[in-house]
């Protein structure tokens, strides 16, 4: 491991989570863009090196050591993956959080745009309780068009659909990684609960998240700035491989689950993926819409 040690960890310092396996390219254009904000100075980008090229590792290294020398960076935490944890972005990113401390966590994508709205949510979380603060992801094509936004958001500036009790009802209606945690949330729910997930681990710990005591709640801003790298301007249809994995992994998160009309609910939707119903995860917002607004579930 490799690190640059923060002189003074706060309470106001956000450790930024990152697997990689697409090597150098990707990780310095997060620092590059970190470099155009002076308040990034502050965090820490962990990075784990999940790839079958060693060099992967040193060039990260010896691009951010000279690029220190011009650049005003965040500090950096760089290790490889763990045998065991390799092409698991679970357990890569469980192991990212126990190289941290600071008091605050955001699990970053390495191929999309740094995250807004942290600092808005870390004087929340000093004024309130909150384990995790979600908020909207922007999803944008690699031209800069914009896709969607989602939760949906009114006229007013208010989400339409409350969108902790929707994610409640399934845990992409926010997307699970949509937040800045509280480090100390995972203490008692650990990001990897050991379980092998397809695609959606991500979601299981979300759901373990909303079924729990964790204090959740989300602010109407962007927060997750997401980069679809082929340029359409339409949401992906899953391919069958992928709904009959993410109805895989919706059977395995259901013994989390508490109530068992939203569990059944769930095995619904995991159905419904499987016949083809479903092939959009916007088609399972709308599902889950539908069902706030006929009074299935009531918050």
């Amino acid at each position: 491991m490799d690190t640059t040690h923060t002189p003074f960890l706060t309470a106001n310092n956000i450790d930024l989570v990152i697997p990689t396996r697409r090597g150098v390219t990707f990780i310095t254009k997060l620092f590059e863009e970190a470099a155009q904000n002076p308040d990034w100075m502050r965090h820490t980008f962990i990075i784990v090196v999940d790839t079958e090229d060693p060099d992967h590792y040193d060039q990260i290294k010896a691009w951010y050591r000279a690029a220190k020398e011009e650049l005003p960076l965040p500090w950096l935490t760089l290790e490889l993956a763990h045998p065991e944890a390799k092409g698991n972005v679970s357990r890569l990113r469980q192991q990212g959080l126990e190289l941290g401390h600071n008091a605050h966590v955001y699990f970053q994508d390495d191929d999309d745009p740094l995250p807004k709205g942290l600092e808005n949510r870390i004087r929340l979380m000093k004024e309130q309780d909150w384990d995790a603060v979600y908020g909207v992801t922007e999803t944008t094509t690699s031209r800069g068009q914009l896709i969607e936004r989602f939760p949906p958001i009114d006229p007013s500036g208010n989400y339409t659909f409350d969108p902790v009790f929707g994610s409640k009802l399934f845990p992409t209606y926010l997307h699970p990684s949509s937040a800045l945690f509280r480090r100390t949330v995972f203490e008692k729910y650990p990001f990897f609960d050991g379980t092998q997930y397809h695609i959606a681990g991500n979601a299981a710990f979300f759901v373990r998240l909303l079924n729990g005591d964790a204090k959740v709640t989300a602010l109407p801003d962007t927060v997750r700035r997401a980069v679809q790298h082929e340029d359409n301007v339409s949401e992906p249809i899953m391919p069958g491989w992928q709904r009959n994995d993410l109805a895989e992994d919706v059977r395995h998160w259901l013994k989390y689950v508490k109530d068992s009309a939203v569990a059944e609910f769930h095995e619904e939707i995991a159905q419904m993926l499987e016949s083809g119903e479903i092939t959009t995860f916007k088609e399972i917002d709308a599902i889950v819409e539908d069902a706030i607004d006929s009074g299935r579930f009531l918050p």
